[in-house]
């Protein structure tokens, strides 16, 4: 099953998500979250219903904010360089601007895996 979190993705909203989560038959393996926070508001709701991360299920998380690394189990995630990308798009906003017409252009990033306790493998 996929599940979404509101635009107000944040510990609160996924909290209440994962009440959603635990209304299903069976609980996934492994949840991926698309940041920090909302990782840790499942790791917060699945603690209060005892529901061990990473024994129960699986977690991992996007951003690497610092108190990643402090929380119980220390949420596994990908580091992500946001000075970069924020550089980036700064620049490719002002390109923009001044070239309207100009191609779309990808560009990708380094990344890291900073694999901790909550995805089981550690």
């Amino acid at each position: 099953s996929i599940y979404h979190v509101t635009p107000r993705a944040n510990m609160v909203a996924s909290y209440e998500m994962a009440e959603q989560v635990l209304a299903q038959i069976s609980l996934p393996t492994a949840i991926v979250a698309g940041c920090d926070e909302v990782a840790i508001g499942l790791i917060k709701a699945f603690t209060d219903q005892g529901i061990q991360v990473p024994k129960d299920i699986a977690l991992t998380s996007v951003d690497n904010i610092p108190i990643a690394e402090f929380t119980i189990p220390a949420l596994t995630t990908v580091d992500v360089p946001q000075t970069d990308l924020g550089q980036m798009a700064v620049e490719m906003l002002i390109n923009r601007t001044k070239q309207p017409d100009m191609p779309l252009v990808s560009m990708l990033l380094p990344v890291k895996l900073i694999v901790r306790e909550s995805c089981g493998a550690k």
